[in-house]
């Protein structure tokens, strides 16, 4: 019986040399590309990151400091996305993205995180053979941080929590965006120039499905003491993005209050559709919107 088991005995030590082997194996793989990711300065990086953006969307990202963190990941400081003539999309203060090596063999993954003031923003990027897919979800973002309201002419005093997922998987991406105000104070349009006031608001938001390659507008809403407005209709996705064409409808509701100011109303009322309701085309690129045509 003693003879049997002997060489069971004889070729533990083996296993566990293989077992050994395997682990210094993928330890120094990853200390190797550990240390040759960090060699790499990180202005390289900060390029090669901007231009795949460029290429791929249209759009540019810009910081005031971008530098590597350990493991694998980047950190960017005031960071701002912008269109290709530099008009602001959004900004945080900061993010920081990281390369998820879990289950890297089955496709890429960055996680990420951002702020932006006392609020935050969080999410993933995955990226397969065969598709790709991004997952976002905000919590009490200022208003301010999303500068393309502002370049549209809309200004609201509060914060939204809000959530983007978007799904390609070959032919057209799908997906949807929400976004829900809350601490909200006073809103403001400007049309041609002209503002109108909101006075205090109660509801704010938006609503958007990504479908047959196509952005739908189901609303962007803000409901205000003095009018009530919703921005709905459909873009449609080019690169660069600010080439996009817009075939949107703005609809306001002015209340009492509003009501007696002739002098306001006065610029809109080529759009008016019956007392109280003005609807206006609005036409053009996301880089050159045309209200009234």
């Amino acid at each position: 019986m003693e003879r049997n088991k002997a060489p069971e005995r004889s070729g533990a030590p083996l296993v566990k040399r293989l077992i050994l082997a395997s682990v210094l194996a993928v330890l120094g793989v990853f200390i190797f590309a550990l240390t040759l990711f960090h060699l790499v300065p990180s202005h390289v990086y900060e390029r090669l990151i901007s231009a795949t953006l460029r290429e791929k969307t249209g759009l540019v990202i810009e910081s005031a400091s971008f530098s590597t963190v350990f493991p694998f990941g980047f950190e960017l400081k005031d960071a701002r996305l912008s269109d290709a003539n530099r008009r602001g999309i959004a900004r945080l203060d900061s993010i920081r993205a990281d390369l998820m090596l879990r289950g890297i063999l089955s496709g890429l993954r960055v996680d990420f995180k951002g702020t932006a003031g006392e609020g935050a923003a969080e999410g993933s990027f995955r990226y397969w053979l065969f598709g790709s897919s991004l997952d976002m979800e905000s919590r009490d973002i200022d208003f301010s941080y999303i500068e393309a309201l502002g370049s549209a002419g809309v200004k609201v005093d509060g914060t939204f929590d809000g959530r983007l997922s978007v799904k390609s998987a070959g032919g057209c991406p799908k997906g949807f965006a929400r976004m829900e105000g809350s601490g909200l104070g006073d809103a403001e349009f400007r049309l041609r120039g002209i503002p109108l006031s909101f006075g205090g608001i109660d509801e704010a938001g938006l609503s958007a499905d990504l479908r047959d390659c196509t952005v739908f507008l189901n609303g962007l809403w803000v409901e205000g003491d003095k009018a009530s407005l919703r921005l709905q209709g459909s873009i449609k996705p080019l690169t660069p993005l600010a080439s996009s064409p817009v075939d949107l409808t703005l609809e306001i509701v002015p209340h009492a209050e509003l009501l007696q100011n002739n002098y306001l109303l006065a610029f809109i009322e080529p759009y008016r559709k019956s007392a109280n309701f003005y609807s206006i085309p609005v036409r053009g690129t996301l880089g050159n919107l045309l209200p009234g045509l």
